[in-house]
């Protein structure tokens, strides 16, 4: 339900090792480009926060698997740009067993464990991770220094107080809670910081010099478990569904999406309401509520004010707990690669032929309740652009 944000290098040479020729490659780079740009280097403080489902105080079940987010803000101008972190992630107040699992190192980035650290009560359990969020290549670093070229690097704009800064996701991860009530916490804290920094250089061409970052606030992910706390275990449609039929009719009289979803919950699902639940999504308008919450059992099905948005995740988040589900929808993305392209009219016939198997809101394109060939016209037609459809061919959900 949680994804880290992703960073690719070009170059494959184990940890650590490339790490250092990394930062020695880039230092020594800049340090040539320094010498043509001896402007002053504006501060910059990086906040780091430890969330799950952006609540940073939960309630949950015993021995609930959490997933957590440790989000970095870079309060700076825009100019600056966060390039690498080395932070220290402690467990406090967590089972050290079998049961509770080490936290591993970040999904989809280059960071690695260094050095774990147990205290003699066996309480706590810190680690060491660098996060390099700035992808290095070696001969494009060097043009990048020399000719000005763009800095490989995503980052968007924080809503933090800090204006002008920047939001990133350094990790993302699972722990399970302990098996008795009582309280944990999940704390952050960086034990070094850099970020590279627009400069003008004698030839008037832009030049990146390495800004040293320093430490903001901290915030600490705090969880109380409880044995009546509810939490979301499942749902229809599943966690991390994308929905790749057709968005309307081929005459654009009827708009489709979904906007009602079952949860399955620990516990029973009658105390649930519309407010206990808040719903975000990757885009920039304005999500969508929950409008209605019927319970059933264990069971609660919500219905949203509108349908899900195109090209976007959405979440549902249960408050409380900070468990969610994230759906996404993209027509024509039949593979589910998060991208449309002519490898999901490969994977449609492959499921037709039976080679392959994927859910029905991903092959029945048109909506009819069979897979068949017609699914396969109306998945060109999307792709191309034809009838009342714009081109999905490139489409791809946002992150």
């Amino acid at each position: 339900m949680v994804i880290g944000v992703k960073a690719a290098r070009s170059i494959t040479i184990s940890g650590n090792r490339i790490a250092i020729l990394s930062r020695f490659s880039v230092g020594l780079l800049l340090a040539i480009c320094v010498i043509a740009s001896p402007v002053a280097v504006t501060g910059a403080e990086l906040h780091i926060r430890v969330e799950s489902g952006g609540q940073s105080e939960i309630t949950v079940p015993p021995g609930f698997p959490v997933e957590y987010e440790i989000i970095g803000e870079l309060s700076a101008d825009s100019n600056v740009t966060l390039s690498s972190v080395c932070f220290d992630l402690s467990r406090v107040g967590f089972e050290t067993g079998p049961e509770s699992p080490p936290i591993a190192p970040p999904i989809g980035s280059d960071a690695s464990p260094l050095e774990p650290m147990k205290t003699p009560s066996g309480t706590e359990l810190s680690e060491v991770f660098v996060v390099d969020l700035w992808p290095v290549d070696l001969m494009s670093d060097m043009l990048t220094q020399l000719f000005g070229l763009p800095v490989p690097m995503k980052s968007q704009a924080a809503d933090g107080p800090a204006g002008g800064g920047y939001e990133v996701v350094l990790a993302s991860g699972i722990v399970n809670v302990p098996t008795r009530p009582g309280t944990c916490r999940l704390a952050a804290k960086p034990v070094y910081a850099q970020a590279v920094v627009a400069r003008p250089g004698m030839d008037g061409v832009g030049r990146w010099q390495t800004v040293p970052v320093e430490g903001g606030r901290l915030s600490d992910l705090s969880i109380t478990v409880s044995p009546g706390a509810v939490a979301i275990v499942d749902s229809l449609p599943p966690d991390g569904a994308i929905d790749a039929r057709e968005p309307a009719t081929p005459d654009g009289t009827v708009v489709f999406g979904w906007d009602i979803v079952q949860l399955t919950v620990t516990g029973d699902a009658g105390s649930l309401s519309p407010g206990d639940f808040i719903v975000t999504q990757t885009t920039d308008g304005p999500p969508p509520c929950v409008v209605t919450a019927e319970a059933h059992g264990r069971d609660v099905v919500i219905e949203l004010s509108d349908m899900i948005e195109l090209f976007a995740w959405t979440s549902i988040v249960h408050r409380a707990s900070g468990s969610s589900v994230r759906l996404g929808y993209l027509p024509g993305d039949v593979d589910g690669s998060g991208d449309v392209s002519g490898a999901d009219v490969n994977a449609l016939l492959g499921h037709i032929s039976g080679d392959q198997r994927y859910p029905k809101y991903r092959t029945d394109i048109n909506r009819d309740g069979m897979v068949n060939t017609d699914d396969v016209s109306r998945l060109l037609d999307l792709l191309s652009g034809l009838s009342s459809y714009p081109v999905f061919q490139g489409g791809q959900l946002r992150d």
